[in-house]
């Protein structure tokens, strides 16, 4: 398994590349003793979403007027005693998909399940379908329930379809992205309170919308998830939170990147039925930490993993550097162990260098150490 030095050279974006296009045809994405590989599947279709048979999850994004996604929660879930829950995601959310972009981004890619895996396998949290609103399709859905009623400060007001759209989704002067979030989920808990209780007049609604909603799922199958997050919503009894993270770089919109310890937390309380574990993401997840490597491998490294179609998460710097890369995965898990061994086998690892661990609910964690071959 050793390799030389030279023999390295290109290899990660050569083997991982093969190694994907494997996965997409059998569900892992190599088998050390195979040599034969399957022809790729085709990609999925938004209507091949599965709705589950327990309580589902969506997530909802509201576009303002140049077609970002500035409002993204999480609706839905079996939070204990609770009904449902709702997490707000930030629209400066980086997420994989497996190229990494801003949440608010996703509308706009040409794959259109990229915001529902991309934050499946950011959060480890099972996202059954996505919905998508334009304004205008935000305002038809306001004006289906005859307006929301919202206080401005100085007493309650009811907004028509178009107003709450604005009122939603814009930034005004003085604004955080914060007060956006807040005034969002008003008008979106009033609406969902006020959608009809039968199946036959929300399943007419959503024809109505039209192209103005995009969604990975059919209407037949997001009418009873809707159904069920209506009834959340009318309990009174949500679980509501925002979800922890810590900003890169400050702007209009902040990018911002997952909290993990204390995103853990939260998921775990709103979400405790939908979590997921290693194998279980859409994507194949690998954690990329720094052991001594520099900076420049890690990013050679982390843009071939990607480039394969793996979902890479930053794991920082490792405590103690070493002087040989190190992969841990779950040798119970097919996907976890195919994909560790044919990393190592990418970077030239010993056998010993790959070591079990179910430490981590990811496929792989990498730590680079200072073994790397000099970029060319």
């Amino acid at each position: 398994m050793t390799q030389s030095r030279g023999r390295r050279r290109g290899a990660v974006a050569l083997v991982i590349a093969v190694v994907f296009a494997a996965s997409a045809a059998i569900g892992v994405l190599l088998t050390r003793s195979t040599e034969q590989q399957a022809d790729p599947a085709p990609q999925p279709t938004p209507t091949a979403t599965a709705m589950p048979t327990n309580s589902g999850t969506l997530l909802l994004q509201l576009k303002d007027s140049a077609g970002q996604a500035v409002v993204n929660i999480v609706l839905g879930g079996e939070p204990g005693e609770h009904a449902g829950s709702a997490l707000s995601l930030p629209p400066g959310l980086l997420v994989p998909t497996p190229a990494v972009m801003a949440l608010g981004a996703t509308p706009g890619s040409n794959d259109t399940l990229a915001a529902k895996n991309g934050i499946s396998t950011s959060l480890l949290v099972r996202i059954d379908a996505t919905l998508t609103l334009d304004r205008l399709a935000l305002a038809g859905l306001v004006e289906s329930v005859n307006g929301v009623t919202v206080d401005l400060g100085l007493g309650s007001v009811t907004l028509d379809g178009v107003t709450a759209a604005d009122y939603a989704t814009s930034l005004r002067r003085g604004d955080v992205e914060a007060d956006r979030q807040a005034r969002a989920q008003a008008v979106i808990t009033q609406a969902l309170r006020g959608l009809a209780d039968n199946d036959e007049a929300m399943r007419q609604l959503l024809a109505s919308l039209g192209s103005l909603a995009r969604s990975t799922a059919t209407n037949d199958e997001l009418v009873p998830l809707l159904e069920q997050i209506r009834l959340d919503a009318l309990s009174g009894t949500m679980l509501r939170s925002e979800l922890p993270v810590t900003v890169v770089a400050s702007g209009s919109t902040d990018t911002v990147v997952i909290d993990q310890p204390r995103a853990r937390a939260v998921v775990e309380a709103l979400f405790p039925t939908d979590i997921l574990t290693t194998g279980q993401t859409p994507l194949p997840r690998v954690v990329l930490e720094a052991a001594g490597a520099s900076a420049g491998y890690a990013l050679k490294v982390r843009r071939q993993l990607t480039e394969a179609g793996v979902a890479v998460v930053d794991g920082g710097v490792s405590a103690a550097p070493l002087r040989v890369s190190r992969v841990l995965l779950n040798a119970a898990v097919p996907r976890s162990r195919d994909l560790g061994f044919s990393i190592a086998e990418s970077l030239g690892l010993p056998e010993w260098a790959v070591q079990a661990s179910t430490d981590s609910p990811v496929d792989v964690i990498v730590r680079l150490g200072a073994d790397e071959e000099p970029l060319p």
